[in-house]
């Protein structure tokens, strides 16, 4: 439990500071993906605003 909690924390703590970085910005989990060894996957999809896929 004491783990989940400061995963918890961890996630406020990077998404609140993202958030207020970059307050225009929005995102959507589209799907979750769960396995062991993953740190981050990003897919970003833009068009007149740049970055146009990866």
């Amino acid at each position: 439990m004491k783990a989940k909690q400061t995963v918890r924390r961890l996630a406020r703590a990077w998404i609140g500071s993202f958030r207020a970085a970059f307050p225009d910005v929005h995102m959507d989990i589209v799907e979750l993906i769960a396995e062991a060894d993953i740190d981050e996957v990003g897919i970003y999809h833009f068009s007149n605003g740049s970055i146009a896929s990866t």
